[in-house]
């Protein structure tokens, strides 16, 4: 927003002069490193500043509430004056205008036609919190209605500043509804801002293009959606024209905007531009254009090079360009240039050098290749921020003598190709604030001077490379807020840190001792992970209650100890806190009741003693995350357990807790919903301390927990993995199992289960672990669709259970009992060029499956086919290619595409003849169909087939 402010700012000033009439004088307005010099005359104006007073030096606005302003304009106008020119000088809300000019006594009053205009464009408008409440009635003066401007020599209405909650100032909410046509009775309009509002994706209206004195259009982020009105090449005199942040797109070219001569500032940030195939032809039409933003627009060609010699903000970041990237020499006034988030995958061109202006340089997460070297960077003395960021491919080689030009402040280089050693070019940069060389390939230590140069430096991440030594000493020199360290080889005691530090990463090093330095770690909303070390000894009670009020506690995989304070006494802060794998004792604190806030409380394997506290689920409403796993807690499951609507992972396996399953669980509202797909929960304990947690688990295993599987279970449609293993439950699997349709791990084994396996159990086709092993389940298996894929082991140790894939126990109906048919006595004039077999496949011993098929084969078949139908390694292919192959036989063994490597070599190495088919039932039906009806072979049963299998 910066350029649309800087923007904004100029176009009010100039707003403000054509109000004036002549008599010369210089007034030099400052605004960061931008002055504007602009010349207004006026015996009867004066220019106010932001206390009220006349002000004859360069000043500058800061925001101010709209009664102080109106106040101060009334305490210095009196009755002297007939009006006040209040500039807003930073794009900002109208209330910093001062109150425009309606804070004067005898000021301006607007056209009647003009005030029915606006009562008819707040009438379509839907304004929930009274941001139009001064918009009153015919008696009142319009120009003193907020967000409006008129011109005190005509009277007429201006501009329109609405801008919605996009200003970081004030808490504003966004206006809704239609924009009326009524707009059009302002026929002196040249500044309409309607940008950070709400229009519910409706099209731009058609008639905006017919407000012809438009110099300043922003409809920024108003949730307008289709595509733009080619009515809006009509506006011949825009300066501005910012449309980005919308549902927008261009469905032909941007030939409309070839006459915008006076156009400087123009975004079109996330418009999809996919059609418009000769952008670049239309931008070098812009000869004027200062700042172009294109962020996001699906752009994917580039034809051609960008000429435009007062190009001082180019922005194409986030699109599909591929290749070289562009040459841009021709653009020397450039000063920010951001071509990051593309696939740009060639070498850099050195012309970047011709960019003598250039203060920001963002080519970051592309694919560039090759070396970028000082001779990319020699001549750009302004440059202040680099970033070369996640190019992977990308070899940052500096001469290690070379004296840059420029001093930084801010250097990216994170997953780009720096090391193997630390970068000696930055000697000189001491003037680095922001600095990120994570995973970059570096190795060794970290040379002093390094140390000496980083003294402002408030965000240092060196993390993900293998540098090694001891940490300095952070607590008297450094301004250190913000230092990821982790995953580095770090060794020695912990620093002392700087005051000023608000997160601290130095997880997954070597660092060991105490953590007694840390003691003093005292943050609202910091965050400290020094997780994955070998730090040991004891926390003190005090020390750790200090900790406690930071958001981000991870302690996780050391050996440390203590017992977690019992005092209620204080404020804590925790939203996340992880313990696991550690030496702490002592019960759950109650403690932990003043953690209103916490979202992951992780204390898995430790040695906590004691019960579940039934204040858990009442104290920790927002709860995600709770894992207590591996630890020496006993008695039941707390109902209150249940309170936690917004579980995703509650994990208290491997500890002595007993009694029921809650059939409240169904309150556990996250977990029923589908809707839940983006599990960060589950995704921060895999990734944050390298568990093998699922998304969205229920892990109560290695329990005694007793009675049934409540049905309620069957209702968290959200489930993705459930382990009930190892535990006494009786009774029967859900039958309604098969509603949990995003499941992807299922463990029942090691309990008392008995029954048949529900048939719903099929339709879990997201299903890739399933254990049903070791309980009373009788019956048939259910055997189609995706339970293909499961082999023996998941339903071994139910002496009841019968079918495939227990070859080895066929239920009663599939036993042959029937004589041989005339079909199987004569089944000679069937079997003349091959011989087809489907069967399942699991191991059995290779010399006795050689044998049997020998003694069916004997001499008189020319060729064999094995249909492998569900994928799992099998003797019997070796067997059966092995038979042939002793007899003579060619072996056609039709095999799924997702084999492992082994059964295929094997098949081949006894002789068989692979064919491939796809990894489905329906693909090797197929395939087999084929193949039975270019060989003529016979089809024998899957796994019960006396002919083969004996």
């Amino acid at each position: 927003m910066e350029g649309v402010r800087n923007m904004h700012s100029l176009l009010v000033l100039v707003f403000a002069m054509f109000m004036v009439i002549t008599c010369p004088q210089v007034v030099e307005v400052a605004y960061g490193e931008n002055n504007i010099d602009f010349n207004y005359e006026s015996p009867k104006y004066d220019l106010l500043g932001p206390s009220g007073q006349v002000d004859p030096k360069p000043w500058e606005i800061y925001p101010c509430t709209l009664p102080a302003c109106t106040q101060a304009c009334k305490n210095y106008l009196k009755d002297k004056f007939k009006s006040a020119l209040c500039f807003d000088l930073h794009g900002h809300t109208s209330k910093k205008h001062c109150a425009y000019s309606s804070c004067a006594e005898n000021g301006v009053r607007c056209r009647h036609r003009e005030k029915t205009a606006l009562l008819k464009f707040k009438a379509e408008l839907i304004d929930d919190y009274g941001r139009l409440s001064t918009w009153g009635n015919e008696g009142d003066d319009c120009c003193e209605w907020e967000g409006v401007l008129c011109d005190n020599r005509t009277n007429r209405i201006v501009a329109l500043d609405l801008q919605g909650p996009g200003d970081s100032f004030f808490q504003l909410t966004p206006l809704r509804g239609n924009i009326s046509s009524s707009l059009l009775e302002l026929v002196d309009l040249n500044y309409l801002d309607l940008s950070f509002n709400d229009f519910n994706q409706s099209q731009i209206p058609e008639f905006v293009g017919s407000l012809g004195k438009l110099q300043y259009l922003n409809l920024n982020s108003s949730n307008f959606g289709g595509s733009i009105p080619h009515s809006l090449r009509n506006l011949s005199m825009l300066q501005l024209l910012d449309l980005g942040g919308n549902w927008l797109l261009i469905d032909t070219n941007l030939d409309w905007l070839y006459g915008f001569q006076s156009l400087e500032y123009l975004d079109l940030s996330y418009v999809n531009l996919q059609q418009a195939i000769t952008w670049l032809q239309a931008m070098n039409r812009l000869t004027s254009v200062k700042e172009i933003h294109l962020k996001s627009c699906g752009l994917s060609l580039i034809e051609g090079n960008l000429k435009l010699p007062n190009l001082e903000v180019l922005d194409v970041s986030q699109n599909k360009f591929t290749g070289r990237v562009p040459d841009l020499s021709s653009c020397l006034s450039l000063r920010r240039l951001s071509l990051n988030d593309n696939m740009f995958n060639e070498t850099l061109a050195e012309n970047f050098r011709y960019l003598s202006k250039v203060e920001y340089l963002n080519l970051g997460s592309n694919h560039l290749e090759g070396i970028f070297s000082e001779a990319h960077l020699f001549n750009l003395s302004n440059l202040r921020e680099l970033d070369l960021s996640f190019n992977s491919n990308l070899s940052v080689k500096i001469n290690s003598s070379w004296s840059p030009p420029f001093q930084l402040s801010v250097l990216k280089l994170a997953y780009c190709k720096v090391g193997p050693y630390f970068p000696k070019w930055l000697w000189n940069q001491k003037q680095v604030e922001i600095l990120d060389i994570s995973n970059a390939k570096i190795f060794g230590t970290i040379p002093d001077w390094f140390w000496e140069n980083t003294l402002i430096c408030w965000h240092l991440n060196m993390s993900f490379n293998q540098i090694h030594g001891v940490l300095p000493d952070f607590s008297s020199k450094f301004k250190l807020s913000i230092v990821d360290l982790s995953s580095n080889e770090f060794n020695g005691s912990l620093p002392r840190l700087p005051t000023t530090i608000r997160y601290f990463d130095l997880s997954r090093n070597k660092i060991s001792g105490t953590i007694l330095n840390f003691c003093s770690f005292r943050s609202v909303f910091g965050v400290l992970d020094l997780s994955n070390n070998l730090l040991s000894s004891e926390i003190p009670q005090d020390c750790f209650l200090n900790l406690m009020s930071l958001a981000y506690l991870n302690l996780a995989n050391n050996n440390i100890s203590g017992e977690i304070p019992d005092s209620t006494d204080y404020v804590c802060g925790l939203i996340s806190l992880h313990l696991r794998n550690n030496s702490f004792t002592g019960e759950i604190s109650r403690s932990l009741k003043n953690c209103k806030h916490m979202n992951i409380l992780d204390l898995g394997e430790n040695k906590f003693i004691g019960k579940i506290p039934q204040w858990l689920g009442d104290s920790m409403p927002l709860l995600g995350v709770l894992s207590l796993k591996s630890n020496k807690l006993y008695g039941v499951i707390p109902s209150s357990l249940c309170l936690l609507a917004y579980i995703q992972v509650l994990d208290i396996s491997v500890n002595d807790i007993s009694g029921a399953i809650p059939k409240c669980l169904k309150k556990f509202t996250m977990l029923s919903s589908r809707l839940n797909s983006d599990s960060w929960y589950g995704r921060y304990i895999v990734d944050g301390n390298g568990t093998n947690t699922f998304y969205d688990t229920i892990d109560l295993s290695s329990n005694n927990l007793t009675g049934e599987i409540p049905t309620e279970v069957t209702g968290l449609k959200g489930l993705v993995a459930l382990n009930l293993s190892r535990n006494n439950l009786i009774g029967s699997i859900p039958r309604d199992i098969g509603q949990l349709e995003l499941l992807n791990f299922l463990d029942l084994s090691k309990n008392n289960l008995s029954g048949g396996i529900p048939p719903t159990l099929s339709q879990l086709s997201h299903l890739g672990i399933l254990d049903l092993s070791f309980n009373n389940l009788s019956g048939r298996i259910p055997w189609d669709t995706h339970l293909q894929t499961f082999g023996a082991s998941t339903y071994t140790g139910n002496l009841g259970l019968c079918g495939p894939p227990l070859e080895l126990k066929p239920c009663p109906k599939d036993e042959m009992s029937e004589k041989p048919t005339d079909a199987m006595k004569h089944e000679d004039m069937f079997i003349t060029r091959g011989f087809y077999v489907s069967m399942e496949i699991y191991p059995c011993d290779l010399p006795a499956c050689t044998q049997a098929c020998k003694n069916y084969l004997k001499d008189k078949f020319k060729s064999v086919l094995c249909f492998d139908l569900h994928g799992h390694t099998s003797k019997k292919h070796c067997a059966l290619s092995l038979a042939a192959k002793l007899r003579g036989i060619p072996a056609h063994i039709v095999i799924p595409k997702n084999a492992p490597k082994c059964k295929v070599e094997n098949v081949v190495r006894y002789g068989g003849q692979v064919i491939w088919s796809v990894a489905t039932l329906q693909s090797r039906e197929e395939v087999a169909s084929k193949v039975l009806q270019d060989t003529g072979a016979v089809l024998i049963h899957p796994y019960n087939d006396g002919r083969i299998i004996r």
